[in-house]
């Protein structure tokens, strides 16, 4: 029988027929390819990642070196990391990198080396005593009046009125006389017995010219501009709009700038002496006047037709809007917040009332009708004193016809200066009003003598 050759095969051509069949099927060894590279899909030993391309930004870096995420330790560049320390990033710790990959700042709540405090959000260059923007303690000089400062104007001069220390500073004041305008008679400029003074927010001054029956406006510069015919006007203000209030012959009416009458306020008193006429103020901030009289009870008759009657000791509100009643406060006596002889009246920047008691010799200071405290002043205050306060709060006494004295809201005396008392003899009254410009802050006295008014620019002087 001849033997099959065809199954018969050589063992050494089995080894190299198994031995090229498995160099043929066999993938490379990454660590021994020649051709392995970032970018080609497979992740090398000294590979991160590989996502089969070479650009960074999409969660594996364009070296295979990184996966892209906050807290790996490599700051990637097409990310928004500046820095990753990785176990090491913290929100708590000073100056550490931050668990977003972002440097310690100021405001992210940690005081690192640089800072002195950091209540992130909290953080205000506004709000007192709280932790500045730039992460500095609050002090005096960075413009907000913190707990321990009576005042802070943005630095550390005296000089200024307010100290090196932020506590305010007592001003020696100096008026030098602007103008003069008037002398007796009724022409244009001219007055005979000037009852009181009101300044607008321009500076236009409106006087009440009593024995002429008139109201006459000038200009800041002292130029006459017009009239109004009015019976004794004896009181006068002026409210934020230009709005004028004036009181005479037992009423107290409204005109607009030009002398147009707006509204009536009608008033009615108890006395037959015209000279105890009532004194008014009217609040630049709020809706409100307040009417006294020192020597008998004031009745207001709305055009709601509300009819009230406040005693010698009390003080009358109504709207300025709409002259309707408001309501009345003030209970006779001495104590704090009682009243005996309230002869005037002032509204403060804020809408707080100060009230002027002849008898107390004092000044008690009002909200909404609610006692809030004391200004005492310590020189004895008298009928026809002239009191004004300006836009800083001070108030002004002209109390001898030539002597003007300043205090600060609190009642501590500021300064004392002389003006002019021309024609005192025919005098029924000597008012002042203050003015500051809103172009340069220069703050103005207007004062009126029987038969002038007197324009003085007041100089603040800090020793």
């Amino acid at each position: 029988m001849v033997p099959n050759l065809s199954l018969r095969v050589s063992p050494l051509v089995l080894v190299l027929a198994a031995t090229f069949a498995l160099a043929g099927c066999k993938p490379e060894d990454p660590d021994t390819n020649p051709d392995a590279a970032c970018g080609d899909d497979v992740v090398d030993d000294d590979e991160l990642c590989d996502d089969g391309n070479v650009v960074g930004g999409d969660g594996c870096s364009a070296d295979c070196l990184s996966d892209e995420t906050c807290g790996n330790g490599i700051v990637d560049p097409l990310t928004i990391e500046v820095c990753d320390d990785g176990d090491a990033n913290s929100d708590t710790t000073a100056d550490a990198c931050r668990t977003s990959c972002v440097e310690a700042t100021c405001g992210d709540g940690v005081m690192d080396a640089d800072e002195s405090c950091d209540d992130a959000a909290a953080n205000s260059d506004t709000t007192p005593d709280a932790c500045r923007l730039n992460c500095a303690l609050p002090a005096c000089g960075d413009g907000v009046t913190d707990a321990e400062e009576a005042c802070d104007d943005s630095n550390q001069d005296d000089g200024d009125g307010c100290s090196a220390t932020c506590q305010p500073e007592v001003p020696h004041i100096v008026a030098t006389e602007v103008w003069e305008v008037g002398t007796q008679g009724t022409g244009d400029a001219q007055f005979d017995n000037v009852g009181d003074i009101a300044v607008d927010a321009d500076g236009n001054v409106y006087a009440a010219d009593f024995v002429n029956d008139r109201v006459q406006k000038l200009d800041p510069d002292g130029n006459f501009l017009r009239e109004w015919s009015y019976s004794n006007p004896m009181d006068i203000e002026v409210d934020e709009v230009g709005d004028v209030y004036v009181w005479g012959d037992w009423v107290l009416r409204k005109y607009d700038g030009d002398g147009a009458l707006v509204g009536a306020y009608k008033m009615l008193n108890n006395s037959t002496n015209l000279n105890s006429a009532n004194h008014f103020a009217v609040s630049k901030v709020g809706d409100e006047v307040a009417t006294v009289n020192l020597y008998g009870s004031v009745q207001n008759l709305s055009p709601m037709g509300t009819i009230a009657t406040a005693a010698a000791h009390e003080v009358l509100l109504t709207t300025k809007s709409t002259a309707d009643y408001v309501g009345q406060f003030g209970v006779f006596g001495t104590e704090p917040g009682q009243l005996t002889s309230p002869y005037t009246a002032e509204y403060d920047s804020t809408g707080r009332l100060f009230v002027f008691d002849v008898d107390l010799n004092r000044i008690d200071i009002f909200d909404g009708g609610t006692f809030v405290s004391e200004a005492p002043v310590v020189m004895a205050l008298e009928t026809n004193t002239g009191f004004a306060i300006d836009a800083q709060d001070r108030m002004y006494f002209r109390r001898t016809g030539t002597e003007v004295m300043v205090y600060s809201a609190d009642g501590a005396i500021a300064s004392v200066f002389a003006v002019a008392n021309v024609n005192p003899t025919y005098s029924i009254s000597e008012y002042l009003d203050v003015w500051s410009d809103p172009g340069t802050g220069d703050t103005f006295l207007f004062t009126n003598s029987a038969y002038s008014i007197h324009k003085y620019q007041l100089e603040f002087v800090y020793w």
